[in-house]
């Protein structure tokens, strides 16, 4: 279970966060939190969120999604989790969404903790905190035992300035003005279509074994560099020449028929053989396509050999690839 806690600084969402949490044994995400244990830690992404952390700069949306995106990647967050304080802004939830999309998740409700305005000024002005030992207080639902006196340390409490009601009202005008409008965003289209429609796609890494996707991008970006490198330096002067698209359907008639006639030949051979870097690129397409249905499989000896590919169905059986 995923769930986003959408709500008024000082509504409570917070304490709700816990609640839900707790109930259903997932972790509670705050985005204070992370930032305080990446910066803790040292980690790559601390680091750099602390840079603008330190000139008074707010950290861009992307650091912050990946930071966010990294934490709800650890273990305890496999069966689900509860974020507070991200998204904030439809960019940041737009961010969010692409980001999960890529993993193959998306989020399952957001709550909307609404609560009042004047519920809320009343509640965080009526706050007070001890400036030595941190600890917190209520005039009404948890006052000190004496009046203006901090229970634990005895020394005074007092109305910090992020809690006075000049304030609260600036930052629920700017909540109304940024944040609100995440509630409509997440009513309007409950989970983005995109992310409902979403199907996990075939990990690659799975189907071709110990052949690395890493060597196939290497042959592959390596064949159109020669195919851009091969470009007649007279022709080139007199401007770009467009050429007729090439489609997936049309090469994998090509790739089909090459396939009746060798049960094994070499990935850099078959992307060599175009005309076109373009037609490179729908080639490896249209390669990647019959290893995910599994027509063709790909091999490599070692790490720093040629990928051989062998034909394991029969060619026959290939049907048109839709091209959406």
């Amino acid at each position: 279970m995923k769930i986003i806690m959408l709500g008024a600084p000082g509504a409570g969402k917070g304490t709700q966060a816990k609640q839900i949490a707790d109930k259903y044994s997932i972790p509670h995400i705050s985005t204070g939190d992370i930032f305080r244990a990446n910066i803790k830690n040292g980690t790559e992404l601390g680091q750099k969120a602390k840079k603008y952390m330190d000139q008074g700069l707010l950290v861009p949306d992307e650091l912050t999604c990946d930071l966010v995106m990294d934490r709800i990647g650890q273990e305890d967050c496999k069966n689900g989790f509860v974020l507070d304080g991200f998204p904030r802004t439809i960019p940041q939830a737009e961010a969010l969404d692409a980001a999960l999309v890529k993993i193959g998740q998306k989020m399952d409700f957001a709550v909307d903790v609404d609560v009042p305005d004047e519920n809320i000024v009343n509640r965080m002005s009526g706050r007070r905190a001890c400036l030595n030992c941190g600890a917190t207080y209520h005039i009404v639902s948890i006052p000190t035992k004496v009046e203006g006196i901090c229970d634990r340390c005895g020394n005074p409490v007092v109305l910090r300035d992020d809690d006075k009601p000049e304030t609260v009202q600036k930052r629920l005008k700017v909540y109304h003005e940024q944040t609100q409008p995440l509630i409509d965003y997440y009513k309007k289209q409950n989970i983005p279509e995109a992310v409902a429609a979403y199907t996990p796609p075939v990990d690659l890494t799975e189907v071709i074994g110990d052949t690395t996707l890493m060597r196939l991008n290497r042959i592959f970006a390596d064949v159109c560099k020669r195919k851009e490198d091969k470009i007649d330096p007279v022709r080139s002067k007199f401007g770009k020449i467009e050429k007729e698209e090439v489609t997936m359907s049309e090469k994998l008639v090509d790739i089909k028929a090459f396939m009746m006639e060798h049960e094994d030949f070499s990935f850099r051979e078959l992307l060599w053989n175009n005309p076109s870097k373009v037609a490179v690129i729908v080639t490896f397409l249209v390669v990647l396509e019959l290893i995910k249905t599994g027509f063709v499989e790909v091999k490599q000896e070692c790490p720093e050999d040629d990928i051989f590919i062998r034909v394991v169905r029969d060619p026959e059986l290939i049907e048109d690839i839709t091209e959406e």
